[in-house]
């Protein structure tokens, strides 16, 4: 989850969050 913001830092503003928010779900 934390490897996607590797690939684009400077905008993991929107897509970053979304993943967080999807890998939250999954994980629940």
């Amino acid at each position: 989850m934390i490897r996607r913001m590797m690939g684009k830092p400077r905008r993991f503003s929107q897509e970053f969050i979304k993943s967080q928010i999807q890998d939250l779900n999954n994980y629940r």
